[in-house]
């Protein structure tokens, strides 16, 4: 009788939780201080959460193995997981990793995809971070709708280093990218809020991320702002130029064209109208007076596949700027990725994503830096 009383509890404790999440409860009061959307090439990050999803580990994990090394061994990273069984084939991989990262978990309760980036944003305050959350789950599978519930699972995790709110509009966590000054965000944006006045969604983004806002609009890349935009601060972008991928492959614009990427043949399109959407981007950039700088990009026939190289983790550490750069085992393209990193101070740490960027995602997407220094 005690044991079923007890199993009760626990199991309304767990409803609780869940529903109170997906309804996006236990927001917690705005803080008296300025709250600003994290830089992307800020600090040391101390606290990264990262996201895994059994099915698929051995695309992955292979991953996470070259981006933990890749981190400082001071960094503390979450890895969220559904369950003991995700946590158990998680741990089993890392301990063949060697050293690296100090690492814990968060279960979920739920099944969860590895996209850890799409259902948070990160602000920073003077006492501590804002986990940002969209107003309600995601469309789509079941393990897609259940990232909804992964900001809260992780401010419960980070005991008073984070607190969370709900956004007054939709987004993905791909869909914000800022540096010291500004915020950036581009059509796909406004797209996700086709119901709202673009203007009003841009007031709600300047007062929520407490940054002057840079509108990228009309005709961009299909896909997250953080596929083919990094602020570097200081006023330069770094942003996704298929010119300078064309020069390195030897290819022309409006050819039809493959490469190899993985064992496997991917279609590009190299169609003027695909490529003119990059070049809006960089004269976008330059009507807000600032200084574009190239990085090689190059889309691939479809939505959502890029072989981008602005896709990337940057920490600035006392030795200067690192990237942890998505390469694709195409020589020419890997090589003029890193030489433009190389080319903008960085110390560039390659991982190579060829097993995973055509489910639309590489590097950034993977990951969430929680807490910088």
């Amino acid at each position: 009788m005690t044991k079923r009383l007890v199993g009760g509890v626990a199991l309304l404790a767990a409803l609780h939780f869940l529903v109170s999440a997906a309804r996006g409860c236990g927001d917690e009061p705005a803080p008296a201080e300025t709250a600003t959307l994290m830089p992307a090439a800020g600090g040391p990050i101390e606290e990264l959460g990262v996201q895994f999803h059994r099915p698929g580990a051995e695309r992955f994990l292979p991953v996470y193995r070259e981006l933990f090394a890749a981190l400082r061994p001071e960094t503390h990273v979450r890895v969220a997981v559904a369950d003991a069984e995700d946590e158990r084939i998680f741990e089993a991989a890392r301990r063949g990793w060697g050293p690296g990262p100090r690492v814990s978990y968060v279960r979920v309760g739920r099944a969860i995809t590895s996209w850890a980036r799409d259902r948070l944003a990160v602000l920073e305050t003077g006492r501590g971070s804002v986990l940002l959350a969209p107003p309600r789950p995601m469309d789509g599978p079941e393990a897609r709708v259940h990232d909804h519930l992964v900001p809260w699972a992780l401010r419960r995790e980070l005991a008073g280093r984070a607190r969370i709110r709900t956004a007054p509009f939709r987004f993905d966590g791909g869909d914000l990218i800022a540096d010291e000054a500004r915020a950036y965000v581009a059509t796909p944006l406004f797209a996700r809020n086709p119901d709202r006045d673009p203007d009003d969604v841009a007031r709600e983004l300047e007062e929520t991320l407490g940054l002057e806002l840079v509108r990228i609009e009309g005709e961009v890349p299909d896909h997250h702002i953080g596929m083919f935009v990094t602020p570097l601060g200081g006023g330069r972008v770094a942003y996704g130029d298929p010119d300078v991928a064309l020069a390195a492959l030897g290819l022309r614009e409006g050819e039809a064209a493959t490469v190899e990427v993985g064992g496997e043949p991917l279609a590009l399109d190299l169609s003027p109208a695909r490529l003119a959407r990059f070049r809006n981007v960089r004269a976008a950039l330059e009507a807000h007076g600032l200084e574009a700088v190239p990085v090689p990009i190059l889309p691939a026939a479809g939505n959502y596949v890029f072989l981008s190289y602005d896709n990337v983790l940057l920490e600035r550490r006392a030795d200067g700027l690192h990237v942890v750069l998505p390469t694709y085992g195409v020589d020419a393209l890997d090589r003029a990725a890193v030489e433009a990193w190389e080319a903008l101070g960085a110390t560039v740490h390659p991982v190579r994503v060829d097993g995973v960027f055509r489910l639309g995602g590489s590097v950034r997407c993977l990951v969430a830096p929680l807490v910088r220094g």
